[in-house]
């Protein structure tokens, strides 16, 4: 009794802690921490921008034009971009616009090895100070780049992350209660970006000083904006979040391929951890304590529900109190089970439809914890689309 008791009070305050006590944290820590980094609009470096692409027909050239129309200078800019073996006419796209822009470096292999290789080659082939990385089906507001760059004057910035921005059919609710959680993610980020610990870069906007790049573990998959911005961390530099620096991506209308997609992505994240476990050490201090409560918990989140749902299922009958619990925990569930009809319904009524949303994040997430447990996957990744 007294060892179910114990999990499931440090399952309670392991939830509060991720999910409240830590936003607040990081809000007032936003407040005290007063780094002072300096910018400079005029400040105008070098920078090499990287794109890896697998099967992007649809969206690639749309990326490279709006980089193309960027506000930066673009005799300081050159664009690299890596096509992973691409069969349905990625290659072709990409080769003929090379055609007509100089600074558009394309490499073409002709071997399917994954993300992180491709990154790495480009790197190693790149000749400028500052990377940028690009999802190949992230389109930058032309203001972007010059925006996260500007602060590259002050040494001791290692990287600046732009903000991400989903596009999205409003007649969806879905796709609005999933931009509702990344609104509230995105406010953290710029909390963390204030402190200049921005524990995870958004994939498709981000940039580092080339110096600072780790090559990135390609024999197992791992996520890798979040393995480099973390390594600039490591190396005790500081990483920011710029708000104004925007890259928009449309969002995943199918139901089935974003459930795959957030499967893939905890497999990648839990994998991570055995690259960055450095990070998790006392000697980090502050960032691993947010390395901790804003991804490691955060993780494993579905598994703390377990535990949670278990043993309180255990305790219910020992008092009121833990009974009451209990029947909440069964009214959650049923009506995340009704936000999934209501879905299927196009109801407008939300509030199921955010419980449901946080339970299918979560079974999702489970999932890809097995995965890591039970398989072995190579660096290969494959791109979620709406068909």
């Amino acid at each position: 009794m007294i060892f179910a008791e114990i999990l499931f009070w440090i399952a309670v305050y392991l939830l509060f802690h991720s999910y409240l006590f830590y936003p607040f944290f990081v809000f007032v820590a936003s407040r005290f921490i007063k780094r002072d980094f300096r910018f400079d609009e005029d400040y105008k470096p070098s920078v090499s921008v990287l794109i890896a692409a697998y099967n992007e027909k649809d969206h690639v050239a749309e990326t490279i034009k709006k980089i193309m129309a960027s506000d930066y200078n673009q005799d300081k800019m050159e664009i690299l971009v890596g096509s992973d073996n691409s069969n349905d006419g990625t290659n072709e796209i990409l080769v003929e616009l090379s055609q007509s822009h100089s600074n558009l470096k394309v490499f073409i292999f002709r071997e399917r090895r994954g993300k992180a290789i491709v990154l790495n080659d480009l790197v190693k082939l790149s000749n400028n100070e500052i990377l940028v990385f690009v999802d190949a089906n992230t389109f930058y507001d032309p203001a972007a780049i010059g925006e996260m760059v500007k602060y590259y004057q002050d040494s001791r910035i290692g990287g600046v992350s732009g903000k991400l921005l989903f596009v999205e059919d409003n007649s969806n609710d879905r796709l609005n209660v999933e931009t509702n959680y990344w609104k509230a993610e995105s406010i953290i980020k710029e909390f963390e970006g204030k402190i200049g610990y921005l524990i995870g870069a958004n994939g498709g906007i981000y940039s580092i000083r080339k110096e600072l790049y780790a090559v990135v573990p390609d024999k197992y998959s791992i996520s890798d904006d979040l393995y480099i911005s973390l390594k600039v961390l490591e190396q005790k530099k500081y990483f920011l979040y710029n708000k104004n620096a925007i890259g928009r991506e449309l969002a995943t209308t199918n139901h089935k391929a974003e459930f795959k997609r957030r499967i893939r992505y905890n497999f990648f994240f839990v994998s991570t951890i055995t690259s960055i476990k450095k990070l998790l050490m006392p000697e980090y201090g502050l960032v691993s304590f947010m390395l901790w409560s804003h991804k490691v918990i955060r993780w494993f989140t579905s598994v703390i529900f377990i535990v949670l749902f278990l043993t309180n299922l255990f305790l219910q009958f020992s008092s009121q109190f833990y009974y009451a619990i209990f029947i909440c925990q069964v009214i959650f569930y049923a009506i995340g089970i009704m936000g999934y009809f209501l879905l299927s319904w196009k109801s407008k009524f939300n509030i199921p439809m955010l419980v449901y949303y946080f339970i299918f994040t979560n079974v999702a997430m489970l999932l890809g914890i097995i995965k890591f447990f039970t398989s072995k996957q190579g660096a290969v990744w494959t791109t979620v689309r709406e068909k």
